[in-house]
C-alpha cells in the first residue's frame, strides 16, 4: 500500500495543511522572548491542580502533609517536562529519518510541516531546559521502553510511526494542559504549559489528519493490526502515566509506601480517582480513537 505521506492531499486536507503552516512561519515560539522569564518560579504555590497529583484519591495521599504534597506536585511537574524532553529529542531523529528515506517521495506540503515540526520541537527542547534550571527541578531518567520505542520508530512505515507520534504528544499535552485549568498555579508554570499548546495544538491536528488518512484508505489487514497496537499503546501509556516510582529518588522524604511494591503501584495507578481523571483529561483521545476504530 502507498504510504498516504506520499499521495496528494485532498482539497479539505490541502487547505488545513496550508493554513497549519502559514501560521506556523508567522506565530512561533521564541525562547527568549514568549514567555516572562523574569518572574522565575514560586516553589512555594502550586504548579497544578491538587487533584491531578498522582496520589490524590488515595490513603497515601491524607498521610502526607501540605508541605509534603507542595514538593511532590513540583517533582510531578518535573516528570512532565523531562517526558516532553525526552520525547522531543527523539522526534527530530525520526522525522529526519523519514525525510531523508522518502525524501523524493514525501508530498509537498507534508514535507514542509515536518520539517517545521522538527525545527519547534528543537525549540521546546531549549526552553523546557531553562524552565528546569530556573526552577531547580531535577530531569528524570528516560521512561519505561523508551530506548526500544526509539529503534523502533524511524523503521516504521512513516505513517504508522506518525500516528504513535501523535499519541505520545497528545497524552502529555492533554494532561498538563489539563492540570493547570481553573486554579491559580504558579504563573510560569502555567504560562509555560499555554506557550507550549499553541505549536502543539497544531502537531496534533496535523498527526489526526495523518491518522484519519490512514485508517480510511489503508489496507485492511494493516489497519486491523495497527488498531490492536494502537489500543495497547494508548492503555499502557496512560496507566503508567499515572505514577512514575522515580519520583523518589528526588523527594526530601520518604513517601508512606515501598515504591518497589508493584502492587501498591497498580493500585495507584489504577485507583478509581486515576481511571476516572483519565476518561476526562484524555476524553479528547478516546473520542477519536473510537472514530478510527481503535476502541
Amino acid at each position: 500500500m502507498e504510504s498516504v505521506l506520499f499521495k496528494s492531499i485532498k482539497d479539505g486536507n490541502k487547505k488545513m495543511f496550508e493554513r497549519i503552516i502559514d501560521v506556523s512561519y508567522k506565530d512561533y515560539i521564541d525562547v527568549e522572548k514568549s514567555l516572562n522569564w523574569d518572574i522565575g518560579v514560586n516553589r512555594n504555590i502550586m504548579p497544578k491542580l491538587e487533584s491531578h497529583m498522582w496520589l490524590y484519591g488515595t490513603k497515601y495521599f491524607d498521610m502526607l502533609s501540605s508541605a509534603q504534597k507542595l514538593e511532590m506536585a513540583w517533582m510531578e511537574v518535573a516528570r512532565d517536562v523531562s517526558l516532553f524532553i525526552h520525547f522531543e529529542q527523539l522526534i527530530p531523529y525520526i522525522f529526519s529519518s523519514y525525510i531523508n528515506k522518502y525524501k523524493h517521495q514525501l508530498n509537498r506540503q507534508i514535507y514542509e510541516y515536518m520539517m517545521i515540526f522538527e525545527r519547534e520541537e528543537l525549540t521546546h527542547i531549549l526552553m523546557f531546559h531553562r524552565f528546569l534550571d530556573i526552577a531547580k527541578l531535577p530531569w528524570f531518567g528516560l521512561p519505561q521502553g523508551f530506548d526500544e520505542l526509539a529503534k523502533k520508530l524511524p523503521e516504521m512505515p512513516p505513517e504508522e510511526g506518525l500516528i504513535f507520534t501523535l499519541f505520545i504528544e497528545w497524552t502529555s499535552e492533554n494532561a498538563v494542559i489539563s492540570s493547570v485549568r481553573g486554579q491559580n498555579c504558579d504563573p510560569l508554570t502555567e504560562e509555560l504549559w499555554r506557550v507550549h499548546h499553541m505549536e502543539e495544538a497544531r502537531h496534533i491536528a496535523f498527526g489526526k489528519k495523518i491518522g484519519e488518512t490512514f485508517f480510511e484508505d489503508g489496507d485492511d489487514d494493516r489497519i486491523y493490526a495497527c488498531r490492536i497496537q494502537f489500543g495497547a499503546l494508548l492503555k499502557q501509556m496512560h496507566y503508567v502515566y499515572n505514577f512514575n516510582p522515580e519520583i523518589a529518588n528526588f523527594l526530601s522524604f520518604d513517601l508512606p509506601f515501598d515504591i518497589s511494591d508493584d502492587n501498591i503501584v497498580h493500585q495507584i495507578r489504577s485507583s478509581e480517582h486515576n481511571t476516572r481523571l483519565n476518561k476526562d483529561r484524555f476524553g479528547s483521545i478516546y473520542q477519536w480513537s473510537k472514530a478510527q476504530g481503535i476502541f
